[in-house]
């Protein structure tokens, strides 16, 4: 009894990391990560990204994509940045019909994971929306930006710090 007891904590301690994965942190490698665009198209998080803007709720999605109405088509790209957008609770027929065609209406590449594992890495807080900055694929800080919150501080962050 006591055999079978030890195999079974044995396994348990082994595979324990891959079962709960480790929430990304300042000095972590962000791990590769493949979703689909809003057209369904593969998109991967290049290696030479240096802000990663990720909302895991609709109010964070529409908080940056308000910022992001008042921008040029190029702003993303212009700042090496990605958007990240978790539609995993949102009801399969609501993202068909309504979300996923006003999404295409968008002249910038929204990035979807449709299942909340594939980002559960992600820090989040409800209603805020996550900025991660990157260097050569290593987290170099995360901020959480409040609906009350200035996107444009999070761009500028970069043009400041990571140079």
């Amino acid at each position: 009894m006591v055999r079978k007891f030890n195999a079974v904590v044995s396994l348990w301690l082994f595979f324990s990391p891959l079962l709960f994965a480790a929430e990304l942190d300042v000095g972590s490698v962000f791990p590769e990560l493949l979703l689909q665009d809003q057209y369904d198209k593969k998109a991967a998080i290049p290696s030479d990204a240096e802000i990663l803007i990720f909302t895991a709720d609709k109010a964070g999605a529409d908080q940056v994509n308000t910022y992001l109405q008042d921008q040029p088509a190029n702003h993303l790209s212009q700042h090496k940045a990605r958007f990240v957008s978790d539609i995993s609770g949102m009801p399969s027929m609501i993202t068909r019909l309504f979300a996923l065609p006003k999404m295409r209406e968008r002249p910038y590449s929204i990035y979807l994971a449709r299942d909340e594992e594939s980002v559960s890495f992600i820090p989040r807080r409800k209603g805020h929306v996550t900025a991660i900055y990157l260097r050569e694929g290593q987290v170099t800080d995360i901020k959480h930006v409040s609906p009350q919150g200035d996107l444009g501080q999070v761009f500028n962050h970069t043009a400041s710090s990571q140079q």
